[in-house]
């Protein structure tokens, strides 16, 4: 490596181990433009198997620099190892791939995790603050910052980065700035149109405009990928779930409720929507600039005037999406303005704050010093994780197997595999302590006697595990295609309805 980090000579008799497809060479020439530019951002998408590795891998050998990829987990970061390898005419070639945080190859995967591991709520406490989150690294992740840090131009590859945004993006923000001379690539399949808008903006801050997409129809036209339909079942929650969902709206109907009342609050939640919206507004040109300054919250007020509880502000006109009744969210939008803008902190007006504070999580949002912000409460968890869905695996694997009999292959992807966390108090006997996970679907299946026949595994992480029998039958599998290590497996509990295989193997080696 020379003093610029450009390594010379090293990369030169390395070769892709196939032609690019269509549209992957039309995203290395957008990125060849982007790095002849010397701009220092990029991102692009591609659908799943269209071959985004390959563009990494291509945009890493030609920049010639010292290249970092951060992956979601350890099979993708796999997947980058044995491809960039790939590229190399022998097995003994310096440039082999490396997966440790010293960074001592020329290409090194590594997973987010191995930065940091944090939540999407930790990004901020419980009072809205915001954390620097570099500071609070483990001295393992800044010593991987410090050595990021010491590469002056590194190529810096975040794949499957939409997975970033809520739990990781604030943190790379962060990194970034610290790393000046970085040349990043965002890799996703998902679609910009699909990003939210906080999502939108930390896309932008992280890797500017897309400088390459191409949709999946494009693709099957091309033959890279076949054909395929996406299909939904659409789920219900179960009766029990549905009681509590229905107590839950009713907490925030009767918020709703107080704020009809004129002696809730110093001023009046409709005191101040008059005083907001129809007072302050004169003529076209002042609504003209609060829509432009304000959009969400005069959708909300307009919605608020369809339904009967405001007058028409001077200079708006109603569209079509202003046609139907406030929404939980225009009412929210409303509340924390009146809340921020109007009222006082103190006296009768805490009443108020306390009132709303407790009605809040029932749609979704919490209060914070800073005003009301979306947080996870326990309704979106009963919606997330309800019964109703796991029954619905069951009913899926039959369905499908009446149609496609043995020739039936099914992966069933969850969040998780294993619930540790404590269930709030209110959520005890409205979910199953294991809503969600893939432990619980592995025991559905196994106890439905049409599902069991299919002979369904968990897969993680951590585990494979199953029925006794279907796990015998896989060590027997394994047995004939590698005896030595088939003789360190073993099936834990023989006798229980679902166990592990217990052994001497990691997940590199079992999902492969």
């Amino acid at each position: 490596m020379d003093r610029s980090g450009v390594y010379d000579g090293r990369l030169a008799d390395l070769r892709p181990p196939y032609p690019f497809r269509t549209h992957q060479q039309q995203a290395l020439d957008a990125l060849d433009k982007v790095i002849a530019e010397e701009r220092q951002r990029a991102w692009v998408v591609l659908p799943p198997g269209a071959g985004k590795t390959l563009v990494g891998l291509e945009t890493a050998r030609r920049r010639g620099h010292k290249t970092v990829v951060f992956g979601p987990n350890t099979a993708i970061q796999s997947q980058w190892v044995r491809g960039w390898d790939a590229f190399l005419p022998g097995q003994d070639h310096p440039a082999r791939a490396g997966t440790t945080r010293d960074l001592d190859t020329v290409f090194t995967a590594l997973t987010y995790q191995s930065l940091a591991t944090f939540g999407a709520d930790d990004e901020v406490d419980e009072e809205g603050h915001e954390h620097s989150l570099l500071v609070q690294l483990h001295p393992n992740g800044r010593a991987l910052v410090e050595a990021l840090k010491a590469e002056d131009h590194v190529t810096l590859v975040l794949d499957e980065c939409h997975h970033l945004l809520e739990v990781w993006g604030q943190l790379l923000a962060e990194l970034l700035e610290e790393l000046p001379n970085a040349f990043v690539l965002g890799l996703t399949a998902t679609p910009p149109a699909t990003l939210t808008r906080d999502q939108k903006q930390l896309v932008d801050t992280l890797f500017g405009d897309t400088v390459f997409d191409v949709s999946i129809p494009a693709v099957v036209r091309e033959g890279d990928l076949a054909p395929f339909a996406e299909m939904a079942w659409l789920t219900t929650p179960t009766p029990h779930e549905a009681d509590y969902l229905s107590s839950q709206a009713e907490r925030f109907r009767e918020l709703t409720s107080q704020l009809t009342d004129p002696a809730f609050g110093s001023t009046s939640f409709f005191h101040w929507i008059d005083r907001r919206f129809v007072g302050a507004t004169h003529d076209d040109l002042s609504w003209h600039r609060l829509t432009k300054d304000e959009p969400a919250l005069t959708d909300a007020a307009l919605r608020l005037h369809h339904h009967g509880l405001m007058d028409l502000p001077n200079g708006a006109r109603l569209r079509e999406e202003h046609r139907h009744d406030p929404t939980a969210d225009d009412w929210v939008l409303l509340i924390d303005d009146w809340l921020r803008t109007c009222l006082q902190k103190t006296g009768e007006d805490e009443t108020v704050v306390q009132a709303v504070r407790r009605a809040l999580p029932s749609v979704g949002y919490q209060w914070t010093r800073r005003g009301i912000r979306r947080g996870r409460s326990p309704v979106d968890r009963v919606l997330a994780r309800s019964e109703a869905k796991t029954d619905a695996v069951v009913e899926i694997v039959n369905a499908e197997h009446l149609n496609l009999g043995e020739r039936m292959r099914m992966l069933v992807l969850c969040d998780h595999e294993y619930a540790s966390a404590t269930l709030p108090a209110d959520l005890t006997g409205v979910l199953d302590q294991q809503a969600g996970s893939a432990r619980l679907v592995l025991d559905r299946l196994v106890k439905d006697a049409d599902s069991r026949q299919r002979h369904p595994m968990l897969v993680t992480g951590s585990t494979v595990g199953g029925a006794p029998a279907t796990l015998q039958d896989f060590l027997d599998f394994i047995r004939a295609e590698d005896p030595g290590l088939a003789a360190t497996l073993t099936v834990e509990d023989p006798d229980a309805t679902i166990t592990t295989v217990q052994g001497s193997w990691t997940s590199r080696r079992w999902v492969r």
